[in-house]
């Protein structure tokens, strides 16, 4: 025991004696801890010495200057960080003393000027940034300062032209190089002679708005792998003049050439010479064509990106049929015909926001490495049913179409369909057939599925998700209840979206049916009665959406056999706040399910009636105040009046009843009299007849 006592002491003194220093030389306001010091925004005007530090971050603060000799003492400090002050010049004598410094960070300052003498060099720094200053010139003599440099970042400057000066010649170690937002409009030849002997690998000129370069600026740099000039104002001609210079041995691979101002066709002359690229990024231009023979060339690449141009064909793109081609974008140019773009080694295809009006078939048959194919907002009126036959595809977004029927593709792999926003009336049988095992999600929304769509002798076990939103399904839920329709297959489903359509009832023999159902929405229905919903048969439902929809009244009863019910929205529903909605807004305040956006002075739960508690909230309503005994009262006092209307209206009637009886008698009375004396009359008659007879 006493020995383990004294190696715990040990490593208390050991750790105790190497935090001391850092925290007794800490400056005021910040953090240290394991010789980092942080002092990013604390207001510091003037810096403080930090003789102790490996790295020091003064991020956003006030600094206006670096003191000479200021790190004469701090003989390991490796980075600093002097972003977002007010910085105006840097002087190398401010650094004396920092032997090891490896990085400085002075971006976002108000730089003009980088004083650089010729003694104290420091040679382990690797990297400074200098981007988003006020330097107008490249800084001069800076391998008196880095010989070792190997990152240089000069952008979001206010250069105009790059005259790297001789100084540049010996530092051998630049591998990055990035003068991005800048406005070099021209390149000369002598602009960058002095950077042959450096290793620069990436070089980023971005939004120079640079339109004349040397033909021999590529020649320079003979170790360059990745090139940036998007957004400049180059032509074809000076693109073909600079690449055709380029070294034949050279290692490019990767180009970023996107967002040029001029309208321009690809030339084969401009990638003649680059037969190692591997990415290829021309996005966001105004590319008008591209020749095929470039195809030839290029036979490494593995991404191409030419999205958001006018092109209206890709020629040539058949040459990588076999090849590494595993991401290809198209989005948004002018495509019609798909024919010619068989690619077998796709992984990613974009060709949304096209004019394709059609899916061949056997399009692109075979293909094992397809991933994500995006054919949404185009015009495709049919896809053929063997248009991805034997494809490994996963997802396929075919939304904002013109689809009438949703085809089976031919591939049995795809896990998620998109087909929303388009004219859907009916689905293909085979469509489950090839999907009974792998799909996961599929989206119908924004259709016209009238009638649920029928199913084959399916099981869509993986099948989680499903939105049926926006579809006119509500009529016929009740009629197809007991049919074989593909709501009685959702057997899996764990995620269901109805929202708009048109749904009042839920049969009983439907939601059986979702055994594995935890989120159900049904927004925007005429739901009037959560009975109607069979809700007690969703055993697992935990998410359940019912807002805009016909409810008055709920019954805390028909939400508690929803056993694990976890939230509910029910907002927005014309709430009937009489006496009877009393244990409804009990259960909302008291319940532990989370009553999504209820809360007080919330609009989406308030009163439509009765008059006197118009639009007034849910949660602001007390309860006494409902004074449901007088509401009783009066429904005693109407009940009573008009029991007393019955009554005397049914006495008028007997009375009636009676009056009409009387009437009735002193008629046959006075019928009876009437034939009686008829019969005295004729008796006479008769009498006298026969008297005058016999006299005769």
């Amino acid at each position: 025991m006493r020995k383990l006592n004294i190696i715990i002491l040990h490593i208390f003194c050991t750790t105790y004696a190497i935090l001391r220093p850092s925290l007794e030389n800490c400056p005021t306001n910040c953090d240290c801890k394991e010789r980092i010091y942080n002092c990013t925004s604390r207001l510091i005007h003037i810096i403080p010495k930090v003789d102790l530090a490996v790295k020091v971050y003064y991020s956003y603060n006030r600094i206006h200057d670096l003191p000479e000799n200021w790190l004469e003492n701090a003989t390991n400090l490796k980075s600093i960080h002097l972003d977002n002050n007010l910085l105006e010049t840097i002087n190398q004598l401010s650094f004396t003393g920092a032997n090891k410094l490896q990085l400085l960070n002075f971006s976002c300052n108000s730089i003009e000027e980088l004083i650089i003498h010729y003694s104290s060099p420091i040679l382990k720094l690797t990297t400074l940034d200098l981007s988003s200053n006020l330097l107008t010139v490249i800084p001069q003599n800076l391998s008196s300062f880095a010989p070792n440099l190997q990152t240089l970042d000069l952008s979001s400057n206010l250069i105009k032209t790059i005259n790297f000066d001789i100084s540049y010649n010996i530092m051998k170690s630049l591998t990055y190089l990035d003068i991005s937002n800048n406005n070099i409009k021209e390149i000369m030849g002598n602009d960058v002679k002095y950077l042959g002997n450096t290793v620069i690998k990436t070089l980023k000129l971005d939004n120079c708005n640079t339109n004349s370069i040397h033909p021999n600026f590529l020649s320079t740099f003979s170790n360059i792998k990745y090139l940036h000039m998007k957004n400049n104002e180059l032509n074809e001609d000076a693109m073909e003049r600079m690449f055709q210079n380029v070294s034949l041995n050279n290692n490019l691979t990767s180009l970023h050439i996107q967002g040029m101002k001029k309208s321009i066709t690809v030339t084969y002359e401009i990638f003649r010479h680059i037969k190692n690229l591997e990415v290829l990024d021309m996005s966001n231009g105004n590319l008008i064509a591209v020749e095929p023979q470039i195809f030839k060339t290029i036979l490494k690449i593995k991404t191409i990106n030419m999205a958001n141009n006018k092109l209206s064909r890709l020629k040539g793109i058949d040459y990588l049929r076999n090849h590494s081609l595993s991401y290809l974008n198209l989005r948004s140019n002018r495509i019609e015909d798909l024919s010619y773009i068989s690619l077998r080694s796709l992984k990613y295809f974009d060709l949304s926001y096209n004019r394709v009006k059609t899916v061949p078939a056997n399009w692109l048959t075979d293909n094992k490495m397809l991933k994500k194919l995006n054919l949404r907002n185009n015009k495709i009126s049919k896809i053929s049913e063997k248009s991805l036959r034997r494809s490994n595809i996963e997802f396929i977004d075919v939304s904002h179409n013109k689809l009438k029927v949703l085809n089976s593709f031919g591939a049995s792999s795809i896990k998620h369909i998109d087909s929303s926003f388009n004219e859907i009336k009916s689905i293909s049988i085979d469509l489950w057939k090839n999907l009974d095992s792998s799909l996961q999600k599929l989206n119908l929304s924004n259709n016209n599925l009238a009638k649920i769509p029928k199913y084959a002798a399916v099981n869509l076990k993986e099948l989680a998700q499903v939105d049926l939103s926006y579809n006119p399904i509500g009529k016929h839920l009740v009629k197809t209840a007991n049919r074989k329709t593909i709501l009685n297959v959702f057997n899996y489903v764990q995620e269901l979206l109805m929202d708009s359509c048109e749904i009042d009832i839920i049969p009983d023999s439907v939601t059986k049916k979702f055994n594995f159902l935890t989120t159900l929405s049904l927004s925007n229905n005429i739901i009037s009665n959560l009975q109607d919903l069979h809700l007690n048969n969703l055993k697992h439902l935990l998410n359940l959406n019912l807002t805009k929809n016909q409810l008055e009244n709920v019954n805390p009863k028909d939400l508690k056999d929803i056993a694990f019910l976890e939230s509910i929205d029910l907002s927005f529903n014309p709430w009937n706040c009489l006496c009877n909605i009393q244990s409804f807004i009990k259960w909302l305040n008291k319940t532990s399910v989370s009553i999504e956006f209820y809360s007080k002075n919330s609009q989406r739960y308030i009163c439509q009636q009765p008059y006197e508690l118009y639009r007034i909230p849910l949660k602001n309503i007390n309860l006494k105040e409902l004074n449901c005994d007088v509401k009783k009262s009066k429904t005693i006092i109407k009940t009573t009046i008009i029991s007393v209307i019955c009554f005397v209206s049914f006495s008028l009637f007997l009375l009636l009843v009676v009056r009409f009886c009387n009437i009735g008698e002193k008629v046959r009375i006075l019928q009876s009299k009437w034939q009686i004396r008829y019969r005295e009359v004729s008796s006479l008659d008769t009498h006298e007849v026969h008297c005058d007879s016999s006299t005769v």
